[in-house]
């Protein structure tokens, strides 16, 4: 697809990535990521999505092929891959919350990357928590603010960690499953924020997603990925019954394909 007059912030040029019992998790992956965009990766278990959102912000190394950063060239240089995790929000499928902390303190850890290491082991500063609350307030948690996050539901845990992620005041925001433990109207209300938030602050997102029909409502972009590969990738609206067949074409019987999301594609 085509983003014509627009800088792309984070660029895969022939990326691979081989684990090393042999499994090839990526392979030749070509892509570019656009300032303000919403973008869905599907596949079925297995497929590499996961691998992709982390190879984004090196918490796994490709073993071929480039990343590279709008205004900080390829992530290869230790200052320069700081400067890219620090403009880089992350969203976990399992919160990756501390749970016997309160949801200010775990919203707060979103800060440490613009401290150094000795500042971070005190308090930060009052204008922090107020920012932290703030973030808060924007998922609709702010009276949970001392509240340890182990009292918390699922979907607040992670609202939780959205707020995280913001508090970063991050260029980019990669969540890998973020629905996968909830229930339908906690799953809607989780993306429908987070899309919320990307959009009016020029963020651009990248979620893994096993659920076709959200891919559909609330992406702008989908990537589709089959053993590690790129078979799609193009505007959501253009998603046809055939491109599904060629993502899926590694699972016999994909339960997210029924005729209601066909109805939609």
């Amino acid at each position: 697809m085509t983003h014509l007059n627009q800088q792309a912030i984070v660029v895969l040029d022939n990326v691979d990535v081989k684990y090393p019992n042999g499994v090839m998790a990526l392979t030749s992956v070509s892509l570019q990521l656009f300032r303000g965009e919403f973008v869905v990766v599907l596949g079925s278990s297995g497929a590499g999505k996961s691998t992709l959102l982390r190879t984004v912000n090196h918490l796994t190394e490709p073993t071929a092929g480039t990343v590279t950063a709008e205004g900080l060239g390829q992530l290869k240089d230790p200052e320069v891959l700081r400067s890219h995790r620090k403009q880089t929000g992350m969203i976990f499928q399992n919160h990756q919350l501390l749970q016997r902390q309160t949801v200010l303190q775990n919203v707060l850890m979103g800060r440490l990357g613009h401290f150094s290491f000795w500042r971070s082991l005190f308090p930060l500063p009052k204008s922090e928590q107020q920012l932290a609350l703030s973030c808060l307030e924007r998922v609709g948690l702010v009276d949970k603010a001392l509240t340890p996050v182990n009292n918390l539901s699922g979907g607040q845990k992670q609202r939780v960690g959205i707020a995280r992620a913001l508090a970063q005041k991050p260029q980019l925001i990669l969540a890998d499953e973020p629905i996968a433990s909830l229930d339908p109207a906690s799953s809607h209300q989780v993306l429908s924020l987070l899309r919320d938030i990307c959009k009016s602050d020029g963020i651009s997102a990248l979620l893994s997603l096993h659920q076709v029909e959200f891919a559909q409502q609330y992406s702008d972009r989908i990537i589709g990925l089959s053993q590690g590969q790129v078979q799609f990738d193009a505007l959501t609206s253009s998603l046809s019954l055939t491109d599904l067949n060629q993502i899926y074409v590694d699972q016999s019987i994909n339960p997210n394909l029924d005729s209601r999301v066909m109805s939609q594609t």
